[in-house]
């Protein structure tokens, strides 16, 4: 009986701390490519905002995200249209999925190019340094967050770059996972 007691807390513990251990604000999606998750920072700028280790954000907070090289050369991306470069997903303390909000579901959008069309072609720097820094949105706006608690927020993002097979196309990230705390 014992033993049965155990198996049964392994099996219900096991998941809550494998999600813990998986935080992550950052996630490589070629290996020339980062993408990130900064914290908002009392800046005019946000290209003057510094990086934070930081992997848990308020519910009404701006969260900003940057894609950076990893080479001391420059790489050649394109960003897909605002409505099809993300992949998000909110679920509260019992992995249920939040719904998103109307926001939300129109900036969540399957990927429709083809080709180079319609994508912002960047070019990182020459030193590595953040090259596209912008606001990813307040999870707030984009999903229906009424109850109080900690929630787990996964991102991925896609691009347009050079894939393992030297010919370029679309990549989507592993996903970044953050908590959203509604206090």
């Amino acid at each position: 009986m014992l033993q049965k007691m155990c198996f049964i807390a392994i099996a219900v513990l096991m998941p809550l701390l494998a999600t813990e251990a998986q935080l992550t604000n950052r996630v490589v999606i070629t290996p020339d490519l980062i993408f990130w998750l900064w914290q908002s920072q009392a800046t005019t700028n946000i290209i003057n905002s510094v990086p934070t280790n930081v992997s848990r954000f308020e519910f009404n907070e701006q969260i900003l995200y940057a894609v950076s090289t990893t080479k001391k050369q420059k790489v050649v991306f394109g960003r897909l249209p605002q409505e099809q470069s993300f992949i998000f997903d909110l679920h509260d303390a019992n992995g249920n999925v939040v719904p998103k909000t109307d926001m939300g579901v129109k900036n969540s959008q399957p990927v429709n190019i083809q080709g180079a069309y319609g994508l912002k072609i960047r070019h990182t720097p020459d030193i590595v340094l953040h090259d596209y820094v912008n606001n990813l949105f307040v999870p707030s706006d984009y999903f229906v967050i009424t109850n109080k608690g900690v929630y787990l927020l996964d991102v991925q993002m896609r691009v347009w770059t050079l894939k393992t097979n030297n010919e370029y196309g679309v990549v989507t990230s592993p996903p970044v996972r953050v908590e959203v705390e509604r206090k």
